[in-house]
């Protein structure tokens, strides 16, 4: 399945690294809002958000670690750096991710290393490397065991909260004009027990568009096609 490729893929580069030290379980917190049937808003097709532009801050209250997503054209656009966790007054990106018109490129900007693959919207990536499995076919929802959950406000917008089971562990995401604002992730430590990482955006600024250079590869980056790459292997 296409998607659980991109899981694959892309939860060794946002979640295993805050895992593999831990063994301690975390435990999602409790949906106390009720199912909704609830429609789910439209959007053109090729947009991937609901709002042209915008900088989401995210943290992970448990590890201390941040993201922050950019995107511009509706997601047309959009970059992804990891960086490292807030008790340390080091700023810097240890991991990228940016998708352009069709072309994701993963780096490594201390390794100056990384990979490309092609993927067209609306399935670029996003952050938590979650499904929207709320903009499915009602088929594809049923086997996601996809469900409605209550709403939920976070910085002050009201989001809409959706739940689906992938075969690793039910996803809780909360999302506000397509842009998620809470997740629930589940991840397998290195115990091999199931536990759950948490992000939460601590800020959004829609009212900016984000940079020309914040989606720019450095020249210093050596491009290896997706495969080839061993940051890419578990």
């Amino acid at each position: 399945m296409h998607h659980r490729f991109w899981l694959q893929l892309l939860l060794p580069f946002l979640a295993i690294p805050l895992l593999v030290a831990c063994e301690r379980r975390a435990v999602p917190s409790e949906a106390s809002a009720r199912d909704s049937s609830e429609a789910t808003p439209q959007l053109d097709p090729g947009k991937r958000y609901a709002v042209g532009a915008a900088t989401v801050n995210y943290y992970d209250p448990q590890f201390g670690r941040r993201q922050v997503l950019y995107f511009r054209d509706f997601g047309a656009e959009q970059a992804l750096y990891d960086l490292p966790a807030d008790t340390t007054s080091d700023t810097s990106a240890q991991r990228a991710m940016v998708f352009s018109r069709g072309r994701l490129i993963t780096y490594d900007p201390v390794a100056h290393t990384g990979f490309t693959d092609s993927i067209p919207l609306p399935d670029g990536p996003m952050i938590g490397a979650i499904i929207p499995a709320w903009r499915m076919k009602q088929e594809l929802q049923s086997k996601l065991k996809f469900r409605r959950l209550g709403k939920r406000t976070f910085l002050g917008n009201t989001a809409t909260g959706y739940a689906y089971d992938d075969g690793i562990g039910e996803t809780r995401v909360w999302v506000w004009k397509e842009i998620p604002l809470f997740l629930e992730i589940p991840v397998f430590r290195a115990s091999h027990n199931l536990s759950y990482l948490v992000l939460e955006a601590r800020s959004v600024d829609t009212s900016t568009i984000p940079a020309d250079a914040l989606f720019a590869i450095p020249s210093t980056i050596r491009l290896s096609a997706s495969d080839s790459l061993p940051m890419r292997k578990r």
